[in-house]
């Protein structure tokens, strides 16, 4: 009878393990956040929206669950190399790996994520239960998917609601709101991250949420952090306030940074409105900011609310786009120097009376 070498075997038994749990607070909303990582809520949110998994804090804080995030780290379950982080390669590079396509598999309710580039890993939803599952075999990557996937939770609860997301960075002061719209590479971060550090308040840099309340404009915003790439840092002045050296957690070197220094009531955006719109554009060698073009700012506005979310036309959109619309639009041609940026964006809008 042939006996094996047990010291070369092993058995496919699962191994068990528990997670950590805690809250992801958004004023009277929160995610149900579930990990295997230690601490990997800090690079998702600010402190201000942390909770902790103590039973009796847990129980005391009376929030609505909107939606629950598992973000698992397990490096055995996709084997294959990091890519560089570039959308297209051709198939006589070395780096190419046959099969290594990304691919979304989804029906109605239900949408898989698996990703070979930029990062390695999979994302699984559940929109109508809004349950996300991120998992990946790097920290860095698994981040980036959890990250993605909180943003994409929070768009399919508002979306519930009758709220439609904004691409956009925004700000506040007193009882006003100022949107600052584009795409990737637009400055909007570094936009966000400079006024964030000279008096105004800050609310996303990346996306709000718009709604109706009856005959009024509901605002929503979310504390999650943003991502400020390593590149960028130059362009913020008193950057170093936020002691970034311990915060690099992103794919290309980005900072996580906690910009919301103290916790404020979410209740703040009650009744504000949002007084006016910037178009910006880097790389002029003249600061300017004037009014913006008709079509294109309807054009602007229209990509914005297509972001995050597909958009099909009905009376909720037809009157948010009519209220968008109205609101003073002017284009921005930024220079390097963004502490005049910020004393001409303070004058100006204080002229005007925008904030």
């Amino acid at each position: 009878m042939k006996t094996h070498d047990r010291t070369k075997y092993v058995k496919l038994l699962p191994n068990v393990y528990e997670m950590t749990k805690s809250k992801l607070i958004f004023g009277n909303e929160c995610v149900s956040f579930h990990s295997n990582m230690n601490e990997m809520e800090r690079c998702l949110v600010s402190q201000t929206s942390l909770l902790p998994s103590v039973k009796t804090e847990y129980e005391e804080i009376n929030t609505k669950c909107i939606g629950s995030l598992y973000a698992m780290r397990q490096g055995h379950l996709i084997k294959t190399n990091d890519i560089a982080d570039v959308n297209m390669i051709s198939v006589n590079d070395e780096r190419y790996i046959p099969g290594a396509d990304n691919a979304t598999y989804y029906d109605d309710d239900v949408r898989i994520q698996i990703m070979h580039h930029p990062y390695v890993g999979m994302t699984h939803c559940c929109r109508a239960q809004n349950i996300y599952t991120s998992i990946s075999g790097s920290e860095v990557g698994l981040i980036m998917l959890a990250r993605k996937a909180l943003k994409q939770l929070i768009v399919n609860h508002n979306k519930k609601l009758g709220m439609f997301s904004l691409h956009t960075a925004a700000v506040s002061r007193a009882d006003k709101i100022a949107l600052i719209l584009g795409g990737s590479h637009a400055s909007k971060t570094t936009i966000f991250m400079n006024l964030s550090l000279n008096g105004y308040t800050p609310l996303n840099d990346d996306f709000i949420f718009i709604g109706h309340s009856g005959s009024a404009i509901e605002i929503k915003n979310y504390r999650i952090l943003p991502s400020v790439r390593k590149d960028s840092l130059r362009f913020i002045n008193n950057i170093e306030r936020f002691m970034i050296g311990d915060s690099t957690n992103g794919f290309q070197g980005e900072f996580y940074v906690d910009v919301w220094e103290k916790s404020i009531s979410y209740d703040y955006l009650k009744d504000k409105t949002i007084s006016v719109i910037f178009l910006p554009e880097y790389g002029h060698n003249v600061l300017k900011i004037y009014e913006a073009d008709k079509v294109l700012s309807q054009k602007k506005v229209l990509k914005s609310l297509s972001g995050f979310q597909e958009l099909s036309a009905n009376t909720g959109l037809l009157n948010l786009m009519r209220y968008l619309l109205s609101i003073p639009v002017y284009e921005v041609k930024l220079t390097e120097n963004m502490e005049e940026f910020v004393d001409m964006f303070s004058n100006f809008t204080e002229c005007k009376g925008y904030l």
